[in-house]
């Protein structure tokens, strides 16, 4: 991950049921934006955020084209 941007609203508890959702934003050539939401069982959304990430090829220690098997989970 090179940049995430969380909103913090609420606390969460030790033994909560809490829904975890991650959903693709926005995909950049060597990049990517993906969305997380936590939300709690009575609607509310204590915490939500972006996460900007980018694929590295560990050798060369250079960013790279975001792979097909990701990018195809991105809207056009």
């Amino acid at each position: 991950m090179v940049n995430i941007n969380y909103s913090y609203r609420g606390e969460c508890f030790l033994g909560e049921t809490l829904r975890i959702i991650t959903a693709p934003v926005k995909r950049g050539h060597k990049s990517f934006v993906l969305r997380h939401e936590i939300i709690k069982q009575d609607g509310s959304t204590p915490i939500d955020g972006l996460a900007t990430c980018l694929i590295m090829d560990m050798k060369a220690h250079k960013a790279i084209p975001v792979p097909n098997w990701i990018a195809e989970h991105f809207p056009d």
